[in-house]
């Protein structure tokens, strides 16, 4: 049995983030290992779910027009910390000790993912411990599991700081084929793909994590973590009309205040999906659900793009002009084949990063 520390976004107020977190720390622990969630501070994440930030709110005091709305954001914010909050206390091991400017040095392996922990920081440059740039253990390993970044965060790295920062990894892999080969282009090094933790973890933990539905009635699902800046209301009305041809209504979960066992069970009980999420699409997938994904052109859409294409699903990606006329015919049958398939490739990464030496 190894000491296995887990690095990511697991303090960020976002259901996928959190939810991709859980599930890697279960599949660590059904291989029999004692994982801890290492419970690091990351600035930029720290900042961005902070209710108050007091040099913004000074400079918008002088301006009650704009110091309403962000107090109300802040208002906001405070509550979902309180929702995610018993989530936490439930499902993530953490480490006794918070960390903000150190990693401690006593795991025998580090697993760096998934998530996008290689996006650029407020600084221009990927966070220094997410890119295993910390101290530890002589015979400790390292290991990058469907790590996730951005298109620009990965060019904009630079051939010379991508190679280094892939190196100091005994194993590494990204979540998308899209950024392996961008490094592959850029590095000459050939990286390995692996699949998100929430696809990777046994369906029956979804299952049994999902709440009691409070919907009854047949409702068409929204979720979207970007949206169009020119037609920001665009999926809400490709839902609705949706919704109208299979006769269900419209909830958009995006807007709802809810913990993230609720959250879950919303997919699980959709008599459809629309999104722009990545694990929006995965929870699609997991439940089969029949869906939508829409491509928005923004550099961010690899992350889905990649996926539904290798799970031969491509049809069901969607454009800013493309309307719903009803329900798609998903394949599921073939797409969880190949996903039964993909499982098994990741695993086999995973076991042999923790036993193996590069």
């Amino acid at each position: 049995m190894m000491r296995i520390g887990i690095l990511t976004f697991h303090r960020a107020l976002n259901y996928g983030a959190v939810l991709q977190c859980y599930a890697l720390q279960s599949v660590l622990q059904s291989l029999g290992h004692d994982v801890k969630v290492i419970d690091y501070r990351q600035p930029d994440v720290e900042l961005a779910y902070k209710p108050i930030v007091l040099s913004w709110l000074l400079k918008k005091l002088p301006f009650p027009h704009k110091l309403l709305p962000y107090l109300k954001d802040a208002a906001r914010m405070r509550r979902r910390h309180k929702l995610f909050k018993p989530f936490e206390k439930q499902y993530l091991s953490l480490t006794s000790n918070a960390y903000t400017d150190s990693i401690p040095d006593d795991f025998d392996a580090y697993v760096v993912g998934s998530d996008q922990v290689w996006r650029l920081c407020q600084d221009g440059r990927p966070d220094r411990f997410y890119s295993g740039d910390f101290a530890r253990g002589a015979n400790s390993r390292l290991i990058g599991y469907a790590v996730s970044s951005t298109q620009r965060s990965v060019e904009t790295m630079g051939a010379e700081n991508l190679g280094q920062a892939i190196g100091r990894f005994d194993s590494f892999s990204f979540r998308e084929a899209n950024y392996a080969s961008i490094a592959k282009k850029m590095t000459g090094l050939d990286v390995e793909t692996t699949i998100d933790p929430t696809l990777l973890v046994n369906e029956k933990v979804w299952h049994e994590m999902a709440d009691s539905p409070r919907r009854h009635k047949k409702y068409v699902l929204v979720y979207e973590v970007r949206t169009l800046a020119e037609c920001p209301d665009m999926l809400i009305r490709r839902a609705t009309a949706l919704a109208e041809r299979i006769g269900a209504e419209v909830v958009d979960v995006s807007r709802l205040e809810i913990g993230v066992g609720e959250f879950v069970s919303y997919f699980r009980n959709a008599a459809a999906v629309v999104t722009s999420s990545f694990h929006a699409t995965a929870f699609s997938i997991i439940f089969e659900r029949p869906f939508y994904t829409y491509v928005l052109n923004d550099g961010k859409d690899s992350r889905y793009v990649d996926l539904l294409t290798s799970l031969g699903l491509s049809d069901l990606l969607k454009t800013k002009d493309d309307e719903l006329m009803g329900l798609p015919d998903v394949d599921f049958l073939s797409a969880k084949k190949i996903l039964t398939d993909m499982r098994a490739a990741s695993m086999d990464f995973l076991t042999h990063a923790l036993t193996d030496k590069r």
